[in-house]
């Protein structure tokens, strides 16, 4: 919010410099960097944030499965609708492979339920490595920190 009043203050003060077209086409071309800048992070975010859970759970004793279970009631905490929707769709998906690809594949469906469909398969073969990049980070981190208060 404080940076859309800066961004306002900032056109009227260009406008006057460099005129409209000018004000105009900084202030969008820095809405847009802006717009892209917070999906990422908010993206990387998300992908963060449930992986702790899980791993955390994980970490306190969890099976698989209710780890899975946790990070599905930590997304969602207050809407039943979503949790069922996002289950039903992980039981259609994830039926046999690895904890990790169970996993990932869920962080993914969660993903997708936040964002909506990636509009591009390359967006979303991007998000899938940034998964991939995001779970080796993050589950290295569990293993170690898991190892030392052995």
């Amino acid at each position: 919010m404080e940076v859309l009043l800066l961004l306002t203050l900032g056109f009227f003060i260009l406008h006057e410099v460099i005129g409209v077209a000018g004000a105009a086409t900084i202030y969008a071309i820095f809405l847009v960097s802006w717009f892209m800048l917070n999906r990422r992070v908010l993206t990387i975010g998300l992908i963060k944030s449930d992986m702790r859970a899980y791993f955390n759970a994980r970490s306190k004793g969890a099976n698989h499965q209710e780890a899975i279970d946790r990070v599905i009631r930590y997304r969602y905490p207050f809407s039943q609708e979503k949790r069922s929707f996002v289950k039903s769709i992980f039981g259609e998906i994830s039926r046999n492979g690895s904890d990790e690809d169970s996993l990932k594949t869920l962080i993914y469906i969660i993903f997708c339920q936040e964002t909506g469909r990636p509009p591009i398969p390359d967006y979303g073969d991007k998000i899938i490595l940034k998964i991939n990049d995001i779970y080796d980070v993050v589950s290295s981190q569990y293993v170690r920190d898991t190892e030392t208060n052995r």
